[in-house]
């Protein structure tokens, strides 16, 4: 999702082109796709594997409605094969005490490699379950509806108005 105009950005046909792209290559000299997601993270009722990226980053103050300050990375079996931390956990000794040392840390990535450390705001963590469980409760399709519904509210107003261009297409398909 474009931040400022709302329009979709067709992931799974462009995951579908690098996926093509991919198949001659070696795998460590595949094409990755990142996205930062935090505009259509929690208003869409998509997964990971159907958007066909390997890593998708975003907040969850925004549509999941979990406190600022959070968030969250998804990847791909074949994104977190070819993750490598470069900054020094402080939560995990065997990850500080061998950068410390010179040395090439445990290849295996997991969350306490993907932290800095240091004081953890455990009211915003605690919080991010609780966002979750409603987005689960509420149903993401009907989040998704109600988030077009008031997208395309917002469009038509916004269309009807004299000197206002819409930068956007009206079609929930296309932008939300």
């Amino acid at each position: 999702m474009h931040s400022s105009t709302g329009l979709k950005i067709p992931l799974p046909a462009i995951a579908e082109m690098i996926q093509e792209i991919n198949s001659t290559r070696e795998e460590a000299e595949r094409i990755l796709l990142c996205v930062d997601g935090v505009h259509g993270f929690g208003n869409q009722d998509v997964t990971l594997d159907q958007l066909g990226c390997d890593f998708l980053a975003a907040g969850c103050h925004k549509w999941l409605f979990g406190p600022r300050g959070t968030g969250t990375v998804f990847a791909s079996e074949a994104g977190w094969r070819r993750m490598v931390t470069h900054v020094p956990s402080f939560v995990d000794d065997g990850v500080f005490s061998v950068w410390i040392a010179g040395q090439a840390p445990n290849a295996s990535v997991d969350g306490a490699r993907l932290t800095l450390g240091g004081f953890k705001p455990f009211e915003h963590i605690w919080a991010l379950p609780e966002a979750f469980e409603l987005h689960n409760a509420l149903g993401k399709d009907a989040i998704e509806q109600r988030t077009h519904d008031l997208a395309t509210q917002s469009k038509e107003g916004l269309a009807s108005l004299d000197g206002v261009v819409l930068a956007t297409p009206r079609s929930s398909a296309l932008s939300a």
